[in-house]
């Protein structure tokens, strides 16, 4: 993230467009129940079953999982290959800064283009068939864009052009 940050920052320099809202600023969206957005195929639904203790029969029930499985050794690297692909698509299609860890999307624009980002990525990933996760969107609507949390810290951008800088702080529920 920090290196968004920078490339952004020096790609457009205060001096170019003075008031113009060049300023690096973030966006981030994450996927609703990531792995089960991954489907498992009909043919291969024999081998993706869970069994659960009924608390109310004491009995072993077996359900069918329509989804990627989280926690089978295999499922990380499965949903990784398929976020890296979405990154890639949506960097090479909109030529806009974009990383991913695992569900979480992060996108590092200027602000007079942030929107304009987080809407690209929202509406590729509805057309490709995937669902973000509202609740988890940031910035969310009236709330302040910054600090930028992402990965347990806060990335505080406000500061950029003034100290040339970049405030980095664990977040509080960190600490705590």
């Amino acid at each position: 993230i920090m290196l968004m940050i920078r490339a952004v920052a020096r790609a457009f320099p205060i001096s170019t467009f003075p008031g113009v809202g060049f300023d690096p600023s973030a966006a981030s969206e994450d996927m609703k129940g990531a792995y089960r957005q991954c489907p498992i195929l009909t043919s291969q639904l024999f081998l993706a079953l869970t069994a659960v203790i009924n608390p109310a029969s004491g009995k072993v029930e077996i359900f069918e999982l329509f989804g990627m499985p989280f926690g089978a050794s295999h499922a990380v690297h499965n949903f990784n290959r398929l976020a890296e692909w979405l990154c890639r698509v949506i960097r090479r299609l909109f030529n806009m800064m974009l990383a991913h860890y695992f569900d979480d999307f992060y996108i590092i624009e200027p602000q007079c283009m942030i929107e304009k980002a987080r809407y690209c990525l929202r509406r590729t990933m509805e057309l490709l068939g995937f669902t973000l996760d509202a609740e988890k969107s940031f910035p969310q609507p009236g709330k302040p864009a910054s600090p930028f949390p992402s990965l347990g810290v806060l990335f505080d951008m406000q500061s950029i052009r003034q100290l040339q800088r970049v405030v980095v702080k664990p977040k509080p529920s960190r600490i705590k």
